[in-house]
């Protein structure tokens, strides 16, 4: 991705709160007319099959998000309970968006928090389905090496399911 609007890169800083982003940008030297940022995404659907029995486990991807509840479990409570990761270890204190669509398809999007051990509690409703969001951002390896290089790379974890009625 390129940006050629400065301001639309601070904004998306701001968005996903990356306080410090902004600041190393102007440090390292890096251009605010053109700059680029790489970006891959890891993503994880939970889907029941049959009763919907199971539990969801880290696989090893370079963020990623792992269920600790089941909202197909017939006991489930209404609480979805994720740990982010990054390179295997938890993300504290990290930003986790939620974009939740009812059945009438309108979405509300509502910001949450990764505790100290990368854990959130996210409370959720039947019949919904959610896609929660969370993005790590790093300098990238080959920043500055060429003019054309990207100087960012991202890092988006998702995790998608629905809540059944």
């Amino acid at each position: 991705m390129t940006y050629t609007d400065w301001d639309k890169f601070v904004k998306f800083t701001k968005h996903k709160d990356f306080t410090d982003a902004v600041a190393l940008h102007e440090q390292r030297g890096w251009s605010k007319e053109r700059l680029r940022e790489r970006y891959t995404r890891h993503v994880k659907a939970l889907i029941a099959v049959g009763s919907g029995a199971g539990a969801d486990q880290a696989v090893g991807m370079a963020t990623e998000f792992t269920a600790l509840t089941n909202p197909y479990d017939p006991g489930f409570d209404g609480t979805m309970q994720v740990r982010l990761t990054y390179d295997g270890a938890p993300r504290a204190d990290a930003q986790v968006e939620v974009f939740d669509r009812a059945p009438d398809d309108s979405v509300t999007i509502t910001l949450h928090r990764t505790d100290t051990e990368g854990l959130a509690e996210i409370p959720v409703t039947p019949g919904h389905a959610y896609l929660f969001d969370a993005v790590t951002l790093r300098e990238a390896a080959d920043a500055g090496e060429t003019e054309n290089a990207p100087v960012w790379e991202t890092l988006w974890a998702a995790l998608t399911f629905e809540v059944p009625q």
